[in-house]
């Protein structure tokens, strides 16, 4: 990518985040969730993904559900009836133990410990996975989700420290 081009983009990234930013700012509990659920459809537009969600942690840490999606046309949205925390054991240490982020930008690269998680993204049909947390003033309660579904993808590293929003 040509470097007038990675400016673009990244000047586009930082009016994403801006604007996603300020419409939070006084946002009337009533309109939290249809803003939170506009939000993920520019982050899900914007990364050229197929799907993009909200995971909340529960407070005992044990539970992880996920609270809002976003897909992209055409593909079948994940049930937020289910333990993430349970399918996905070597994210929930990197995420929820450790507050690290999970960048997987090929299933194939992934380490032999990864198993479960791997067998989990492969039953969603993810190829590549971008998870980071957002809010940490009661420890990590709330996770990112952007996944690719289509094709596998690198994932700029540059944005992930603007998307953990600390």
């Amino acid at each position: 990518m040509n470097l007038w081009k990675e400016l673009e983009n990244r000047i586009r990234f930082e009016t994403l985040i801006s604007d996603i930013s300020a419409r939070f700012v006084r946002l009337p509990n009533k309109e939290v969730d249809v803003e939170i659920e506009r939000a993920l459809r520019q982050i899900l537009d914007f990364f050229n993904v197929d799907r993009c969600g909200i995971m909340e942690v529960r407070e005992n840490k044990e539970f992880v559900w996920l609270t809002h999606l976003c897909c992209a046309e055409g593909f079948e949205p994940v049930s937020k009836d289910i333990n993430l925390a349970a399918l996905f054991p070597w994210c929930y240490e990197k995420l929820i133990i450790k507050g690290e982020h999970v960048i997987v930008s090929r299933m194939t690269d992934l380490p032999p410990e990864t198993e479960q998680d791997r067998l989990s993204w492969a039953a969603m049909g993810a190829k590549s996975n971008l998870t980071i947390s957002l809010f940490s003033t009661q420890g990590i309660r709330h996770l990112l989700a952007i996944q690719s579904i289509q094709k596998e993808r690198d994932w700029p590293q540059e944005f992930v420290p603007r998307l953990k929003l600390r």
